[in-house]
């Protein structure tokens, strides 16, 4: 079963649900099991010290685990930015170079970039914040290669700039494709069950602290509770790149659009 429905729900839904959810389980764990604790375990400031150094390995271990998985994440969220800044960086050096091209039939090629761009932006991106991808897209490239290709005999003329013009071409197909393939990145399933496991093998050791005031043992749990509970949602909320409301944003694809506005108005 995959997770991915998370990311349908709002980020701030989410994150307080995960807050509630742990504050919620931990908190009502540490009330119930107190006066058992107390009845069964004797409490001294030896067994506080034994407690505290299980505590402390135990947490040293955590939460070096969350900063490495923490760090990956924000790394294939990098990733994935960079691609879609090469991707659109590609769109705008094709459509200057067959912006240049003298054949009149260029124009069509060009409408084809914008028309590209746009079904990027309005179509593709909002699909695959939901996890699938419209097909139209991949319609659109085809035919743009297609007339790339024609274009061919027409540009004995102006060799290098359609040369110029097929490796921007191959370039923007490859950054597509790794865009594509990024839309179900994310730590493997082994390391959600750590995390998860983790946190609640961890947070009942709290609970054989020996604090004289109740309400200081709730007050302390309920604060490390919700510190990690707050990572476990950052890590859950860009742990897909392409999905949710804190996804990789189409702003590149938009900058293309104004840049390839921009040529058109020079060219006039």
């Amino acid at each position: 079963m995959d997770m991915y429905w998370i990311y349908d729900v709002p980020t701030w839904q989410l994150g307080l649900g995960i807050k509630v959810l742990f504050l919620a389980i931990s908190l009502t764990g540490l009330v119930v099991t107190r006066n058992v604790i107390s009845k069964y375990f004797h409490k001294s400031q030896e067994a506080d010290q034994a407690v505290s150094a299980i505590f402390g390995a135990i947490g040293m271990l955590y939460g070096l685990l969350l900063g490495l998985v923490a760090v990956a994440t924000w790394q294939n969220y990098d990733k994935i930015h960079e691609l879609v800044d090469q991707e659109s960086a590609s769109i705008i050096q094709l459509y200057r170079c067959v912006s240049v091209l003298n054949d009149p039939a260029h124009e069509a090629i060009l409408q084809d970039i914008m028309n590209y761009t746009k079904e990027v932006i309005q179509l593709e991106w909002p699909a695959q914040r939901h996890g699938t991808m419209a097909a139209s897209g991949t319609d659109l490239i085809t035919t743009l290669h297609q007339r790339l290709a024609q274009y061919e005999s027409l540009a004995t003329v102006q060799p290098i700039i359609y040369a110029e013009a097929v490796s921007a071409f191959s370039d923007l197909l490859k950054a597509r494709r790794m865009r594509i393939d990024g839309g179900n990145l994310g730590i493997p399933k082994i390391f959600w069950m750590v995390i998860i496991g983790g946190a609640f093998l961890s947070i009942p050791i709290l609970f054989f602290f020996n604090f004289p005031s109740f309400r200081t043992h709730f007050l302390l749990t309920g604060l490390y509770v919700f510190y990690l509970s707050g990572m476990v949602t950052l890590i859950a909320v860009l742990d897909n790149p392409l999905r949710g409301e804190l996804s990789v944003s189409s702003e590149p694809f938009e900058n293309a659009l104004k840049v390839m506005a921009n040529i058109n108005q020079h060219q006039r």
